[in-house]
C-alpha cells in the first residue's frame, strides 16, 4: 500500500524520496512540495487489528516518531514542515488505509 502511495504522489509529478536518513532514523517518505516551502513527511504504520483503539494508538506512534526523530527537518533548510501518520490494515480482509491524521504544521523560522 505504502508503494502504491508513493508511486501516485510519483505520477503527480513529486520528487518523493523513501526511507530519508536522519541521524535519528529513517522517514518512510518525504517530498517537497513545488513552488511552496514546505516539506512533507509520511511515516507508515501497520496493524493487523480490527480494533479503532489500536489504530489510533499507532496514529499516535507515527506522529510521535516524526516529530521526535526531527523527520523532515534539515538545519540549513527553513521550510515548513507538514507531518501525516498513516496507518494501514495488515488484514488480508482488509488490506487498506484505516486512519489518516496530521501533527499541526510548523515552521522552521
Amino acid at each position: 500500500m505504502a508503494a502504491f502511495i508513493n508511486a501516485h504522489l510519483n505520477t503527480l509529478g513529486l520528487r518523493v524520496n523513501r526511507e530519508v536518513a536522519n541521524n535519528q532514523g529513517l522517514a518512510d517518505c518525504m517530498f517537497d512540495l513545488p513552488h511552496k516551502d514546505v516539506t512533507v513527511v509520511f511515516e507508515y504504520k501497520y496493524t493487523d487489528s480490527d480494533n479503532p483503539e489500536v489504530w489510533a494508538k499507532e496514529l499516535e506512534a507515527a506522529l510521535k516518531q516524526i516529530k521526535d526523530r526531527d523527520y523532515g527537518n534539515n538545519a540549513s533548510s527553513r521550510r515548513t514542515v507538514a507531518r501525516f501518520g498513516l496507518v494501514f490494515s495488515s488484514n488480508k480482509s482488509q488490506r487498506n488505509i484505516v486512519l489518516v491524521g496530521k501533527e499541526s504544521i510548523f515552521n522552521r523560522y
